[in-house]
């Protein structure tokens, strides 16, 4: 012990003392002007041992906490050098396709859909009941990996400075339509959860065979993703990286913690009444026993939503879902209509909630295709409008991702039509920026105005796809009609694929047989002009097909 210091802790010190010379060498540890002076008096005052190690009595406050701080941030450096994204996505799908790779096969060679697939198999009874029993240890294993892996990704994720969207609001994105095809024309990097983790929760919940046919579902879906994941291509197209509360215990009790003030929030909006906490909420639901006593409280109903494909809020959403074999029930006092209505608050909120804890941490954009979903994030921004701050750029991203979900499922949903490939192409030619400024033109003057009008924003993206698209075809199409004139007629351009005299007898035009003759000598373009000529012109339609605008509306 050196005055109460142990030598461990002294060992570590000395590390970080002589850690913050190197990078200060290194030209890597920048100090402020008006706080250099006070650093060069702390640092020169450090003495060292007759063994080396620093004296921790010469060492003050201020340099132990920069030696912490530099210390942090050179072990991330040390990790995202060690451990690239591409490693530990790889060794995720070698989990996934080691133990689902017999019905990923099936989908592939029968060309059909990951429900499909999963809709078979949860039909089979003797499959059904091995996947209960051995599920437990395949959540075990999974939350393992996680646990070694997850900081890899978050560490390369937070570092990075590219337009990031992490999904949220459902399972996992549906097997419809590549979450990439829509978010991948305008944000670099779009986040995914773990599928296994998502589902995995309602093991034990949900009955046996509806288990079955989600977890496969989603997993097969999230197989699809793979070769995408696996591009080498920085920073990285899609990353499967689930929320940390997804794992951790810790995580679930702070989640809870956190969002018990929207979920009364949310209650004290329906009911119009005041709540002291969870326990005054429970009390008073659960003595809601019919849907007629629910609704002499109800004041508010039209936020009482299950499905947003159910219509407004209210009574018959409250019946259907009582009436729904299928539901997600109240893990208490299943069939009570009051406690079913307290579900969508415990439920609800704090899912919205960790989508917007899971994109600060990400420093990225929630992205939510699932209408009931994007509507309890909204009303949670709503009941944390006082504290809830978002910078302009933050919010400008959020419309956006919003706009290109709800465009996809409407406005313009053939968008979602584009090649994979060309996702990869446009990234690869640097040509995002241009997409960019395409998809936005415009976007910030109408949040301006109207900060909470997203349907607004959606509309404005529409339509700046729509003067692209129009702008497309007419530049297509006059490619398509550039044509050479010669003797006062048109040349199509199967006449300078060496078939020029063909041509000629076929329109009984045979002075056309000894153009390349008589061409030269009136100075008009010989034949070797003419195929340069249309050359250029395909040379010009292949060169579009490359720019942003080609790739974005191109089938193949």
């Amino acid at each position: 012990m050196d005055n109460g210091f142990d030598e461990d802790y002294i060992s570590s010190l000395t590390d970080r003392v002589f850690l913050i010379k190197s990078q200060l060498e290194a030209g890597k540890l920048k100090i402020a002007d008006h706080l250099f002076d006070g650093f060069k008096e702390s640092f020169n005052k450090i003495r060292l041992r007759p063994d080396g190690k620093v004296d921790p009595a010469t060492v003050d406050g201020r340099i132990r906490a920069m030696g912490a701080a530099v210390n942090h941030f050179f072990e991330r450096d040390e990790i995202k050098k060690k451990f690239n994204i591409i490693d530990f996505q790889e060794t995720y799908f070698r989990i996934l396709f080691g133990n689902f790779h017999q019905f990923y096969t099936d989908l592939i060679k029968h060309n059909v859909e990951p429900y499909q697939v999963a809709r078979v198999i949860s039909k089979d009874k003797n499959f059904v009941e091995h996947l209960d029993q051995i599920f437990p240890d395949l959540m075990s294993h999974i939350k393992e990996f996680w646990d070694a892996a997850y900081e890899i990704g978050e560490i390369h994720l937070q570092d990075g400075d590219q337009l990031k969207a992490n999904f949220a609001g459902d399972l996992f994105p549906s097997y419809k339509e590549n979450a990439v095809s829509s978010t991948g024309l305008y944000i670099d990097t779009m986040i995914l959860p773990c599928p296994i983790l998502r589902v995995g929760r309602l093991h034990g919940v949900t009955n046996k065979e509806h288990f079955c046919f989600l977890l496969l579902k989603h997993v097969l879906t999230c197989m699809t993703y793979r070769d995408l994941a696996l591009e080498d291509i920085q920073p990285a197209i899609v990353l499967v990286l689930p929320d940390k509360r997804d794992f951790s215990s810790d995580g679930k009790e702070y989640l809870h913690e956190r969002s018990t003030p929207f979920i009364i929030s949310h209650a004290q909006y329906l009911y119009d009444r005041k709540f002291e906490s969870i326990d005054n909420l429970y009390e008073f639901s659960k003595s809601l026993t019919d849907i007629d006593k629910v609704f002499k409280e109800l004041k508010r109903p039209d936020r009482l939503i299950f499905d947003i494909d159910w219509g407004v809020g209210g009574r018959a959403q409250l019946e259907r879902h009582l009436a729904d074999p299928e539901r997600l029930k109240s893990p208490v006092l299943e069939g009570c209509p009051g406690m079913e209505v307290m579900f969508t608050c415990t439920g609800r909120m704090p899912q919205a909630l960790a989508a917007r804890l899971n994109a600060q941490e990400f420093q990225s954009t929630p992205y939510i295709n699932a209408e009931t979903s994007w509507l309890y994030y909204t009303w949670l921004m709503e009941y944390e409008s006082l504290d809830f701050k978002v910078d302009n750029d933050s919010l400008k991203e959020f419309h956006m991702v919003n706009a290109l979900s709800k465009g996809m499922q409407g406005g313009f949903s053939w968008l979602g039509d584009i090649t994979l490939s060309n996702i990869v192409k446009i990234r690869r030619n640097g040509l995002m920026p241009e997409v960019r400024d395409i998809l936005s033109s415009g976007i910030s003057e109408v949040i301006n105005s109207s900060p909470n009008d997203y349907n607004a924003s959606s509309q404005k993206v529409i339509d700046n796809v729509d003067r692209a698209f129009i702008q497309h075809q007419r530049f297509i199409e006059k490619i398509k009609k550039e044509k050479l004139r010669i003797l006062g007629m048109e040349v199509a351009p199967f006449i300078v694929n060496g078939a020029f005299g063909i041509a000629s007898a076929l329109i009984n035009k045979p002075e056309l047989a000894v153009a390349s003759v008589a061409l030269g000598n009136l100075g008009l373009p010989t034949l070797k002009d003419i195929k340069t000529s249309f050359k250029n012109r395909k040379v010009k339609l292949e060169n579009y097909k490359r720019t942003a605008t080609g790739l974005m509306f191109s089938k193949k």
